[in-house]
């Protein structure tokens, strides 16, 4: 659409359809007008059915006004052999019960009201390699991790690879303010995990895709609205990980990706269970609280998983003195650090003293299994190993529980769950290191 300073959604949608049916030669679009009777007069001499079709009809404005809504329905939804067909990139709900946000006849006034109806058909994600690929010469060398990371929706994928548009860009041009309210903090984090509209998320929802009354946002998505949300320890944590993830997407059979992936899905479930009070990782309160959650990037000192409990024990006192259970995520900074990934420690005051425990866990993108057991005799409580092709039997190695499918879908929460390895387009061969029995 270009729209006249101070032309109505009408006149402008007006003017657009007779773009379409006129010549203009040399003429200034800009300079013609159509008038809605004589359009009406055009189209009923001409005998023929009509179908009109707008392409991102959310460019105009959302909500159309009234006056155009009406001017669509009167001259493509109330005749016979008359047809509108749009798209946009607001989700809709078409259904009677569904809330005033997300109604069709918001999105065009009066919309609902047209005995015809309205038939949804909601834009396919697509993950077939091969076929994005052959998008653009730009494609050539996409991988699975990219593809997951936006989401599967090809239109994305080719404007980011031709560098038309960034997810950056495109929200920053629609969201120019930052939320300062907290409850919708608490609204983003439950939808991240369990895909739960909320109200305070409305404007948020045209970045995301709309099915059985939950909302998923690709992750590129997940980061732009985490940056317009109130700045906590959490944040700063998350911006970190969304950094590390972007600069480790592009390369292949690295297995970081993956790792940056389960940072963000971990440092998510312990927000949501320290703002929302459900389980948190591990499930390791054996009582459902509201935990003060902290996140850390452990310095580079901490080099052996007893440097690190030491660390995270002191970590745990300090944050004891200010509330009666703590939630700690901690990734290692040390880029040799050994067998493990990261750790998520609990605290809690019992009768005067500290209760303290301490899991570790580990990414692996492919079959890989942990080379060493965990060490004995250690506060370590357990290993966790989280695989991107989930293992079958529950442990192996010595202290490690291998996570099966279930476990991990449900750790990656509703938004996340496509960024599964195990779901991605292909995946590169990894080594199996299960020993003689084969064990997958």
């Amino acid at each position: 659409f270009q729209r006249r300073v101070g032309e109505s959604d009408c006149d402008a949608i007006l003017r657009s359809i007779a773009l379409q049916l006129v010549d203009l030669g040399d003429r200034n679009p800009l300079n013609i007008t159509c008038d809605q009777k004589k359009l009406e007069a055009y189209l009923t001499e001409s005998s023929k059915p009509v179908v009109l079709i707008i392409d991102e009809l959310n460019a105009l404005q959302v909500p159309v006004d009234a006056e155009a809504g009406r001017m669509l329905r009167s001259l493509f939804l109330d005749k016979k052999d008359r047809f509108l067909v749009f798209s946009t990139h607001v989700p809709l709900d078409v259904e009677t019960t569904a809330s005033e946000t997300h109604r069709a006849d918001l999105l065009i006034a009066s919309l609902a009201a047209s005995p015809r109806g309205v038939i949804l058909a909601p834009m396919p994600s697509c993950f077939d390699l091969p076929t994005l690929r052959a998008m653009s010469p730009a494609c050539v060398d996409l991988n699975p991790a990219e593809v997951a990371y936006y989401g599967g929706v090809p239109s994305l994928i080719y404007s980011v690879r031709l560098g038309e548009l960034t997810p950056k860009t495109r929200f920053t041009n629609v969201i120019s303010t930052t939320v300062h309210d907290v409850d919708a903090l608490e609204a983003f984090v439950k939808c991240v995990v369990t895909g739960a509209r909320n109200s305070l998320l409305a404007r948020f929802d045209q970045f995301g895709t709309v099915s059985d009354s939950q909302i998923r946002w690709p992750l590129c998505y997940i980061e732009c609205i985490h940056d317009v949300m109130p700045q906590t320890n959490a944040t700063r944590f998350l911006q970190q990980c969304f950094g590390n993830l972007k600069s480790r997407i592009g390369t292949t059979e690295t297995g970081l990706e993956w790792e940056s992936i389960l940072q963000i899905a971990l440092a998510f479930r312990c927000l949501h269970q320290s703002l929302i009070g459900t389980k948190s990782p591990f499930e390791m309160y054996d009582t459902v609280v509201k935990p003060c959650s902290l996140f850390v990037t452990m310095p580079g000192e901490c080099k052996t998983i007893g440097d690190a409990l030491s660390w995270i024990s002191v970590r745990i006192a300090e944050g004891l003195t200010e509330a009666d259970h703590v939630l700690l995520l901690v990734v290692p900074s040390y880029g040799k650090f050994p067998d493990v990934d990261g750790f998520v420690a609990t605290g809690k005051k019992l009768q005067g003293k500290s209760s303290v425990r301490v899991c570790a866990y580990q990414a692996k993108s492919g079959r890989a299994l942990p080379k060493n057991p965990l060490p004995e005799r250690s506060p370590l409580n357990r290993g966790y190993l989280l695989r991107g092709i989930a293992a079958q039997r529950r442990s192996f190695h010595r202290g490690w529980e291998y996570v099966d499918e279930s476990g991990v879908q449900e750790l990656l929460g509703h938004s996340l769950s496509p960024l599964y390895p195990q779901k991605w387009p292909h995946l590169p061969d990894a080594p199996d290191v299960a020993g003689a029995d084969g064990f997958d």
